[in-house]
């Protein structure tokens, strides 16, 4: 589901980039840029995503960890949050959960 969102949100950019008109000598230019920027813009977000999607928990990875409601929560870069393996999504608490 996320990598459709990311294509998705591509073919979004790409589309409104080929509707911009271009204007004068230096608008092939221009619209080169603009598309290699949305290019790697999006490249930069998908690659985000997927490192924060990659990594796992487990009792020994060394973060601290409570359990809520039979599930692990883990401390993990400023926040506590658990994956969910039967809806593939991350969940996140703004606080230490009880």
């Amino acid at each position: 589901m996320k990598h459709l969102r990311t294509s998705i949100a591509t073919l979004i950019l790409v589309a409104a980039l080929l509707t911009q008109p271009a204007c004068g000598r230096h608008g092939g230019g221009l619209f080169a840029a603009r598309l290699f920027t949305a290019i790697l813009m999006t490249a930069a977000v998908a690659t985000v995503l997927a490192l924060h999607d990659a990594h796992t928990h487990n009792y020994s990875c060394g973060h601290e960890y409570v359990i809520v409601e039979e599930r692990p929560v883990y401390h993990y870069q400023g926040r506590w949050e658990y994956y969910d393996p039967g809806s593939g999504q991350w969940y996140q608490y703004d606080r230490r959960p009880r």
